[in-house]
């Protein structure tokens, strides 16, 4: 019997540093996935980690200035827990992640937090990225977004990006995750007992 490791795809790594971008969609990870709402409206996405509970969350996506190999933008992604909350004087707690990358933007958010319309607010929004290359598992190297700054550069979003298809890919990957859960809980027959 021969075995062979899977050949692993190799993706194109946008550049590290500051590279001047344009947001190009926002996507409300739990309703990509197909989830239902709860009673406030928001789509909870579960934890990797039993112990902590749903949250919504939310991907930016950018279009970068620098094109790749073929002549296409890169395309960079943040996925952040989607909330908004920041401590007012005297208060306790740590403003959240998204709340501090929008701060760190400029992006004005309206005075109604209780409802505010990230599409309308981010999409076509200018940024400058700052991307870091980070190795993740099996050695395999990361470009990721760690800072959003203001931007004065006017990138134009190419057009290109799929908003349809992306949340398509969102949907099937959790369908997959949801079926190979499933399979890996399900008792073969060394597991039962006779």
């Amino acid at each position: 019997m021969i075995i062979t490791a899977p050949k692993r795809k190799e993706y194109e790594l946008a550049p590290a540093g500051m590279i001047n971008a344009v947001c190009v969609d926002v996507v409300d990870v739990g309703q990509a996935m197909g989830l239902e709402p709860d009673e406030s409206g928001r789509y909870p996405v579960p934890s990797k980690n039993p112990k902590y509970k749903a949250k919504p969350r939310c991907k930016l996506v950018f279009e970068l200035e620098n094109k790749m190999e073929d002549g296409r933008p890169f395309t960079q992604q943040i996925d952040l827990p989607a909330s908004l909350y920041k401590p007012d004087a005297g208060q306790t707690g740590q403003t959240s992640k998204m709340r501090g990358h929008l701060d760190n933007w400029g992006i004005k958010l309206p005075e109604d937090l209780n409802k505010v319309d990230l599409m309308a607010l981010l999409l076509g929004a200018q940024a400058t990225l700052r991307i870091q290359h980070e190795p993740g598992d099996n050695s395999r190297i990361w470009a990721n977004i760690s800072t959003i700054n203001p931007s004065n550069a006017k990138v134009e979003p190419s057009g290109e990006w799929d908003s349809g298809a992306a949340r398509s890919r969102i949907k099937d990957k959790a369908l997959a995750a949801t079926v190979a859960e499933a399979v890996n809980g399900v008792k073969s027959d060394d597991d039962v007992p006779f």
